[in-house]
């Protein structure tokens, strides 16, 4: 496992400090406090239950990391006017780099943006090497390596603080005796908004007399997704990190047909689901001991305090027999009277009333599949950059809107323009895992038959690497 160690600014320390590794101190000095590490791989020897382990070259590329960035993250400069323009023109507020060691740092370009609950890129993006976008930017390299991958949140994921964001980001491969390896993932991250008036600016330009209809024309519609097939930008709003193939799955499907984007199932033999439970009685599962005895002492003095309040006699003393009928002898007896009320009893209504229904949400071992899409970016780098399927002939069936797509240069971004007057049945495409229900009279399939009855021992070998894997 590789630990994820970020570096970034806060807010109660200097600027550039480290969130969690100071680079005060010197290699040897840190090195020196995982002296007892052992080799790792298959050499480790078994440690005691409290005891802690580390790999000593992990360790030391960590530190080497941390001081290759150490000068280029120490303070941004323009290197000319140029470049500050870009900048500032799409607000690219932040910049980042995550290396192969786990090591994550970012700096803010025109100074730290305040938000409500004081998380910063860091408390987002805590897995370095397993986030998205760092693995989309080394897949991305063996495609077009001068390319950036450009992601949005999805839907399904949970929303960060202030505006919507886009993230931009480019792998860097160093060189060795013509051989390379991922060295590190760089990036921004800059305001959506902009880049969308920026996209409709450029796509609503009107040329040749409006002989051709642009974005801002009402009889097309325009979108921009990544090579996942999630939307990045769109007219309608909500439809940012929503997948394609649930707001237009006819032309989803028509692009898988023609080999644009390519469908890998995936199965998940562990999965879990949940589902809600309705909750047969009120009664409490099970309680801490500590905590029966304190609802058993909260139950006794308010007991005591309730016979207390019924002797009120203690606080104003018992009446005198002749003292009852003549506390009202100086007012008119043809005063109102008030209304009598009705008596309840409280434990006879408590018990009638409505029965409040109860959920819980419980989770049980499932099969689950996903339909996962990748486009076919060599179609269009080494083909005509472009693909567009035009209106059907008259008098036959329509299937889908004719529809134009491009890819975008340098980026994992597919334009799609959509002719949206044409009636077509409406389809839904998903990548969402769907559950496998499996028919009980059948046989389960054959790699689930034996699944729990297969003997197990331990490797007589060690393994810690396969010819067939590439990266």
């Amino acid at each position: 496992m590789v630990p994820t160690v970020r570096a970034g600014r806060s807010r109660r320390e200097s600027r550039y400090r480290w969130a969690y590794v100071s680079f005060n101190l010197l290699t040897l000095q840190l090195l020196s406090i995982y002296s007892p590490c052992i080799t790792a791989n298959c050499g480790r020897k078994t440690l005691d239950d409290d005891a802690y382990y580390c790999n000593k070259e992990l360790v030391q590329l960590l530190i080497f990391d941390a001081k290759v960035t150490n000068n280029s993250y120490r303070n941004w400069e323009f290197e000319n006017e140029n470049e500050r323009k870009i900048i500032e023109m799409y607000n690219a507020t932040l910049r980042f780099v995550a290396t192969m060691s786990g090591l994550t740092r970012w700096q803010f370009i025109f100074g730290e943006v305040e938000v409500d609950t004081d998380s910063e890129f860091g408390d987002y993006h805590k897995k370095a090497i397993d986030e998205t976008w760092y693995r989309s930017a080394i897949l991305q390299h063996k495609i077009d390596p001068k390319s950036f991958v450009y992601s949005v949140p999805h839907e399904s994921d949970p929303p960060e603080d202030g505006e919507l964001k886009v993230t931009a980001t480019m792998a860097i491969f160093p060189r060795d005796g013509g051989l390379e390896a991922p060295g590190c993932v760089t990036g921004f991250q800059f305001t959506h908004s902009l880049m969308y008036d920026r996209f409709m600016e450029i796509t609503s330009k009107k040329t040749c007399d409006d002989c051709i209809e642009t974005c801002a024309s009402d009889a097309r519609d325009c979108y921009v997704i990544d090579h996942n097939g999630y939307v990045v930008l769109s007219e309608t709003s909500n439809h940012t990190g929503r997948f394609f193939g649930e707001i237009e799955g006819a032309i989803m499907q028509s692009m898988v047909d023609k080999e644009i984007f390519t469908m890998i199932t995936v199965f998940d033999l562990q999965g879990l689901c949940e589902y809600e439970r309705v909750v047969e009685n009120d009664a409490i599962a099970l309680l801490h001991p500590w905590r029966v005895l304190m609802l058993g002492l909260k139950w006794f003095v308010a007991e005591v305090a309730m016979m207390l309040s019924r002797f009120d006699f203690w606080v104003h003393g018992i009446p005198s027999p002749d003292y009852f009928g003549h506390e009202y002898d100086d007012y008119d007896d043809t005063r109102p009277s008030k209304p009598k009320k009705i008596h309840v009893d409280e434990e006879e209504e408590y018990f009638n009333r409505p029965k409040e229904i109860k959920k819980e949400i419980v989770y049980e071992p499932c099969d689950k599949k996903s339909n996962l899409y990748v486009m076919q970016q060599d179609k269009f780098i080494k083909g005509d950059g472009f693909f567009y399927e035009p209106p059907p002939p008259p008098m036959e069936e329509v299937f889908y809107p004719p529809y134009f797509a491009k890819r975008i240069p340098r980026s994992n971004l597919l334009m799609i323009i959509v002719e949206n007057g044409y009636k077509v049945d409406r389809v839904v495409l998903s990548a969402e895992p769907e559950v496998i229900y499996h028919n009980e009279s059948e046989a389960l399939p054959c790699v689930k038959t034996k699944l729990n009855f297969l003997p197990r021992r331990r490797l007589e070998e060690c393994y810690t690497e396969h010819p067939d894997v590439s990266i």
